[in-house]
């Protein structure tokens, strides 16, 4: 993933088609597909978009760039529980002007009544976090339950 690395061999011979795609994508144009588990539907909308993950980001999450240009409706707050590593979160309506505001969870935060805990990153993916860098774009498929 870093520039210095001219060639990557992949071992696994048994690799499927989905996971190299997401191989090829992450190498050639550091775009990252995070498989999700969706909780709240009243931000599908935000969550259905390709995003990039913001310069400024502390050191517990990462940000969207986008993320409050695509909320068109006021998020009530729900799920206001414990953000666990993996978690992707949005900033409900109490959040005033950050409304909106889309954020995956890099280390376990306390709940906030501002932000909804709205899906989670499958654990296959979760280690996926730690290699995304600022203007790095991302996007999430939504898993359905079997």
């Amino acid at each position: 993933l870093d520039q210095s690395v001219n060639h990557i061999m992949v071992g696994d011979t048994q690799i499927t088609q989905r996971y190299a795609h997401k191989l090829i994508s992450l190498l050639t144009q550091r775009h990252f597909t995070l498989s999700i588990t969706l909780k709240d539907l009243q931000v599908k909308s935000i969550l259905s978009k390709r995003h990039s993950v913001r310069i400024d980001n502390p050191a517990n999450v990462l940000r969207s760039q986008e993320a409050r240009h695509y909320c068109q409706s006021d998020i009530k707050p729900q799920f206001n529980h414990i953000r666990k590593t993996g978690a992707i979160t949005v900033d409900n309506q109490l959040n005033g002007r950050y409304q909106g505001e889309l954020q995956i969870i890099k280390t376990d935060l306390h709940p906030h009544e501002h932000i909804n805990v709205v899906g989670q990153i499958i654990d296959d993916d979760i280690p996926l976090i730690d290699c995304l860098r600022p203007n790095d774009t991302f996007e999430f498929i939504i898993q359905t339950r079997s």
